[in-house]
């Protein structure tokens, strides 16, 4: 099992059973260390102390539940980005419409809107 580390943050890059990308192996920026399954559990974190060179088990982490609050309540803020994009006419369409000019502009401005009505932005 590899262990790739990033090396100016000391943070863990990716656990993986070969090295995703060889070039990894010649990169200044990352650190990879071997080690046996057995010794990698599941659901721990792990960071790289360059000074001893060691791999530090941190245990198992626990999210601050201040901070997954505040993740939901970020990606809530945004979803309506993801709404309105899944719906929008697609940009070729908006961009030939707009060539077009005339009714169809009009008629994909009523299109756009439409969608920005049923997921408006949120306070």
């Amino acid at each position: 099992m590899y262990l790739i580390f990033n090396k100016p943050s000391g943070s863990l890059y990716v656990i993986s059973n070969v090295i995703p990308n060889k070039d990894l192996e010649n990169d200044a920026n990352y650190v990879i260390v071997k080690k046996d399954d057995e010794e990698i559990i599941r659901g721990h974190v792990y960071t790289y102390d360059f000074d001893s060179e060691t791999v530090i088990d941190c245990g198992v982490y626990v999210p601050d539940p201040v901070e997954v609050q505040r993740m939901i309540d970020e990606q809530e803020a945004i979803k309506y980005k993801m709404q309105r994009f899944h719906e929008y006419p697609s940009i070729g369409d908006q961009l030939d419409a707009l060539w077009k000019g005339g009714d169809a502009a009009a008629e994909m401005l009523a299109k756009v809107q439409a969608v920005k009505n049923k997921y408006p932005k949120p306070e």
